[in-house]
């Protein structure tokens, strides 16, 4: 039976583990960003072992521990801030990781640049910027404006739009201080913004859904909401489907879950970014009331070489997720108390959870479904009308 090694896991994927054919060590990272405490799922697997995330000698010395006692085959994991050390895991003990192989295509976004450009993806013009001066001289020589932002990290953290030379400094500033590596300058992509769902296994990748999203634009396009499936001409579906995978390959993933995000420019799509793992905001969660499709349970079948079995060959309906934001004054004495008000909820709200983090002052999301997008967007917005309409802060304090 396989042993799999899952890495940074959350409650919804842990519980998916209760009967998984194999072995499983649930190994919790501790203070990861975003992390869960997963002591209670501990009897959902067959081992159960924490490791600080900050800390990655010790990662890998608990990985190491439970190699010599109970040889793994793979390690998993399928959150932004697990991938480094799956892949470290995976290099250390010479296994088979998801995602594969560990060393492609990574979380460095100038890198995925040139690997795209080199797979024949649309290019986009890019440069590494050390300093603001370096993001002045991009923006003169291909002109305003354009998008500054770290080579890693994810959900919009350090964008910034630069509109022209009087907001160079603060835009490259912005990126900076966020924490998250070099500062990268790309040509500002224009169009309507997808995400592409997919999953792969041994190089055969299977386009799950194409994701409509919802942002704040400029100058920090933050993610606002999601609706599946997008609604796009046939045409265009097969555009940016055809883009997605043609980026898979470009980079060389071969295993695992991706998400991709692209803009649907005039020239046709173009890539803003892929990410070898899960998408966050509870895509998997829309997957699953847009087509019924357990999306957590098949990767981890997927991990361990299992047959996923039969899952919808099309749509059973459309679902969407909206995201409340804060203004500061909320935040200023702490997170924000729950509502105390009566909120109309129509029918197709599945959820309103109400779990403010300082992440872009969330307040918490609506969650829906409908036989239409424009059904399950409608009934989004009507729990969203009881809130004050607060733009996204932008990266703010975690």
């Amino acid at each position: 039976m396989t042993h799999l090694l899952l890495v940074g896991a959350w409650p919804e994927l842990a519980a998916q583990l209760v009967g998984l054919p194999a072995r499983v060590t649930l190994l919790q990272l501790d203070d990861m960003p975003g992390g869960s405490d997963l002591t209670p799922y501990a009897r959902c697997a067959h081992r159960f072992a924490a490791a600080p995330w900050s800390d990655r000698e010790r990662i890998l010395e608990v990985a190491e521990g439970i190699q010599s006692v109970d040889p793994v085959d793979v390690v998993a994991g399928y959150g932004e801030f697990a991938l480094a050390a799956v892949q470290a895991i995976a290099r250390r003990l010479g296994i088979r990781s998801v995602p594969d192989p560990a060393t492609g295509g990574g979380q460095d976004k100038a890198g995925q640049r040139v690997l795209l450009a080199q797979g024949g993806c649309r290019p986009v013009r890019n440069r590494i910027c050390p300093d603001p001066a370096a993001a002045r001289q991009f923006g003169t020589q291909y002109g305003y404006p354009i998008i500054v932002k770290p080579v890693a990290g994810n959900g919009s953290l350090g964008v910034f739009a630069v509109a022209g030379p009087e907001d160079v400094e603060r835009g490259w500033r912005w990126a900076a201080d966020a924490g998250l590596g070099r500062v990268l300058a790309e040509e500002l992509l224009t169009g309507r913004e997808y995400s592409v769902e997919l999953r792969s296994v041994d190089a055969a990748h299977d386009v799950m859904m194409v994701t409509e999203k919802l942002n704040s634009g400029p100058p920090h396009f933050v993610e606002t909401g999601h609706i599946m499936p997008a609604r796009l001409a046939a045409a265009e579906l097969r555009a940016v489907s055809t883009e997605a995978v043609r980026a898979l390959r470009a980079i060389g993933h071969t295993d695992g879950p991706t998400h991709v995000e692209l803009i649907l420019t005039s020239d046709g799509p173009a890539v803003v970014e892929v990410n070898r793992r899960l998408g966050g905001d509870r895509l998997w969660e829309l997957l699953q009331l847009s087509t019924g499709r357990n999306v957590l349970r098949q990767t981890l079948l997927d991990a361990v070489g299992e047959p996923d079995g039969d899952h919808p060959a099309g749509g059973t309906g459309a679902a969407c997720i909206r995201f409340l934001h804060g203004d500061a004054a909320m935040f200023a004495a702490g997170l924000p108390e729950p509502p105390t008000a009566e909120m109309v909820v129509p029918p197709g709200v599945v959820r309103f959870r109400w779990e403010p983090t300082t992440y872009h002052r969330r307040l918490g999301y609506v969650l829906s479904r409908g036989a239409t997008a424009e059904e399950a967007e409608a009934a989004a917005a009507v729990v969203c009308a009881s809130f004050p309409q607060v733009a996204p802060a932008g990266t703010v304090a975690h």
